[in-house]
């Protein structure tokens, strides 16, 4: 079980990414995940883990590594992925849209009141089949036929977030960069003002947990792979470049104006750069 764990899901590489990244590459139209498949898997090796168990007792499992000249295979595939978020799945838009229906989730989950009336798993089974995009967007304007939210307290915002979302009347970026410098700004914005802004922290997940799976083998002078002396290092004590990749996921952010006043988004964008300059030029000098 171990090893189809780390074969199906575990970092840095396993068939669930190498599926997907593909995938949502030529769905989309793009080169950023696209990776080296075949240089990966002939590097791909199961090596034999002893380890101990929370009692102290010796357990022994077949665990997937990678041979330790496949790190430059595995850095294009890292690369890959850090694009493909960054380019794809952090897009600007799709981050406007993913907030919108969080702020939904959060005022839904208050309530705590179910819905779809799920008494057994046929009742699941159904309201799942019957749930496309299309309807569920629908259910959250309360213009479904059949499941309503009548009964919510805080239904005018489920419904007001809604319809911005179906009309794509969506939140606008004010400012990208560094979390730390917008921060700074994001607090400089807040002194004064009650127009509606949100600062979006980016949670880290296309080099998330990069040393808890596949192992590192390096070949011994007895022709053997093993982990020995490198499992501490991991893949970012291996390679500088997903290293470097790991930390700049880090500082991706961004800040969005959730009103729909052009004149206010204007004015939040200039005062957010204004804010910016004096620090850029204080660093310069």
């Amino acid at each position: 079980m171990p090893l189809l764990h780390d074969l199906v899901a575990s970092a840095p590489i396993d068939a669930d990414r190498m599926d997907y990244m593909e995938r949502d590459s030529r769905s989309i139209g793009v080169s950023y995940g696209l990776y080296d498949k075949e240089r990966l898997l002939k590097s791909f090796l199961v090596y034999y883990e002893k380890s101990k168990d929370g009692v102290g007792k010796t357990q022994t499992a077949y665990r997937l590594g990678i041979k330790l000249s496949g790190v430059r295979a595995v850095e294009n595939f890292v690369q890959a992925r850090f694009e493909l978020f960054v380019q794809i799945y952090y897009h600007k838009t799709n981050r406007a849209i993913e907030l919108m229906f969080r702020e939904i989730g959060e005022v839904a989950a208050i309530e705590q009141i179910d819905i779809f009336n799920i008494n057994n798993t046929k009742d699941l089974v159904d309201a799942y089949s019957n749930l496309s995009d299309v309807r569920f967007l629908r259910l959250l304007q309360n213009k479904d036929e059949i499941y309503k939210i009548d009964s919510f307290t805080d239904k005018k915002s489920i419904i007001d977030l809604a319809e911005k979302l179906a009309k794509r009347e969506l939140w606008k970026r004010v400012f990208e960069g560094d979390q730390d410098n917008l921060s700074y700004i994001y607090n400089k914005l807040c002194e004064g003002t009650s127009r509606e802004i949100l600062f979006d922290r980016i949670d880290p997940k296309a080099t998330k947990d990069l040393n808890k799976g596949a192992a590192l083998l390096k070949r011994g002078q007895d022709g053997y792979y093993s982990i020995n002396g490198n499992t501490s290092e991991g893949w970012t004590g291996q390679s500088k470049m997903i290293k470097a990749l790991e930390e700049e996921e880090k500082t991706i952010g961004r800040i969005y104006y959730k009103g729909s006043s052009i004149d206010n988004l204007k004015s939040l964008r200039d005062q957010a750069r204004q804010v910016s300059l004096p620090e850029k030029q204080t660093s310069q000098s």
